[in-house]
């Protein structure tokens, strides 16, 4: 699987990233998003 995504940090900028750091920051960003229900 060769994922590169297109998020945005919280202040707007696209940051994209490749499939090693994508579920690391996935887990960031649902922790800022402030659905840490895990």
């Amino acid at each position: 699987m060769n994922l590169v995504l297109g998020l945005r940090d919280r202040q707007g900028r696209r940051i994209t990233l490749g499939r090693e750091l994508t579920s690391e920051l996935m887990l960031q960003q649902l922790l800022d998003n402030g659905q840490h229900s895990l």
